[in-house]
C-alpha cells in the first residue's frame, strides 16, 4: 500500500493493483463511515496499546512518504567514495513527527520514518558502523492509525528531519600576518538528521531568507478531520549539499548556503 500511495502522490500513473488498492480504501471511507476499518485491519496496523478485536468504532489511517531526490552532485559522490546508487527508488531518509489532538483534550505524537538507509559509514569500514544512527537502520514506518474524534493533525515545520548522509566540513577565514587570509579548519558535522525551517519573511510576506520551506510549501493543520478519513503527506524536493574543491563543506560567513541546508522541499497533504 505504501508503494501505492508513492505512485498517487508522485502523480505517476497507479498499478492496477495499486489503484484497487487505492478505490478500496477510499470506498471504506465514503461507505463504511465509522465503522469502515476491520477489527483484523486495527489489529494489524494499530499499536498493540490501542488495538482491540472488538468491533471498531471508527478510526483515521495517517501515511508519510519520502518522495525526494538526493541531488545529482551528491549521487556522484555517493558513487565516488564507494556507494552503490544503482537503486532507482533511492530517496532521503525523513523522520516526522505528527501531533494528533483528540477531542476529549488529549494529544498523541506519532512518528513517522521513510527513506533509503545509504550512509557514508557503509563506505569507511565496519568500525564506524556504531555511530550510524538507530532511525537509519530501523525499517520505515510510513503509517500510522488512530482513533476517531481527532480535533486536529499538526506536522510543525521542525518536527520534519532530513537525514544527511555525509559528514559537512566547516571553514573559517582568518587574517594571518605577512600571509593574508588563510582559510581554517572549525568543525565537523558527522552524518545526522536536520530539522527543516520555513523561509524568514517580512510583515508584507515578502521573503527576507531562504531557508528550506516556502511559507506556502510549509504544512498547515488539519482540523476536525472526519472519522474514516485517510490522510497522507508526503515530502519533495532535493537533498543538497554545498561542496568547496570537490568535498562537502561550507564557510561559516557563507549565510545563504547555511540557510538554505540540506535542500528546498514542499509537504503535500491529502484527505481522502
Amino acid at each position: 500500500m505504501t508503494h501505492c500511495w508513492r505512485q498517487v502522490l508522485s502523480r505517476q500513473q497507479p498499478s492496477c493493483g495499486c489503484a484497487r488498492a487505492i478505490l478500496l480504501i477510499a470506498a471504506l471511507a465514503l461507505v463504511g463511515g465509522c465503522g469502515a476499518l476491520s477489527p483484523a485491519f486495527v489489529d494489524f496496523a494499530l499499536p498493540a496499546e490501542y488495538a482491540s478485536t472488538e468491533t471498531a468504532r471508527g478510526h483515521i489511517p495517517i501515511y508519510f512518504l519520502s518522495n525526494a531526490q538526493f541531488d545529482t552532485e551528491l549521487l556522484q559522490y555517493f558513487a565516488a567514495i564507494g556507494l552503490d546508487v544503482s537503486d532507482p527508488n533511492l530517496r532521503p531518509r525523513i523522520r516526522v513527527i505528527a501531533e494528533v489532538r483528540f477531542s476529549d483534550g488529549s494529544s498523541r505524537n506519532l512518528e513517522f520514518l521513510d527513506g533509503s538507509d545509504i550512509n557514508e559509514m557503509v563506505a569507511f569500514g565496519e568500525n564506524e558502523g556504531a555511530f550510524v544512527s538507530s532511525d537509519l537502520t530501523s525499517a520505515p514506518l510510513t503509517n500510522q492509525v488512530v482513533q476517531c474524534d481527532v480535533t486536529a493533525i499538526v506536522v510543525r515545520p521542525e518536527d520534519i528531519e532530513v537525514y544527511v548522509p555525509i559528514s559537512i566540513t566547516e571553514y573559517t577565514w582568518e587574517e594571518v600576518e605577512n600571509v593574508g587570509m588563510v582559510r581554517r579548519y572549525l568543525r565537523t558535522y558527522p552524518p545526522r538528521f536536520w530539522p527543516l525551517r520555513v523561509d524568514d519573511v517580512d510583515e508584507n510576506l515578502n521573503v527576507v531568507t531562504t531557508r528550506n520551506l516556502g511559507i506556502r510549501d510549509a504544512p498547515g493543520p488539519l482540523l476536525n478531520v472526519t472519522c474514516g478519513s485517510v490522510i497522507m503527506f508526503a515530502l519533495e524536493g532535493a537533498l543538497r549539499v554545498p561542496f568547496v574543491g570537490g568535498i562537502p563543506s561550507w564557510d561559516d560567513d557563507d549565510t545563504l548556503q547555511i540557510a538554505v541546508f540540506p535542500g528546498r522541499y514542499r509537504v503535500i497533504t491529502a484527505v481522502r
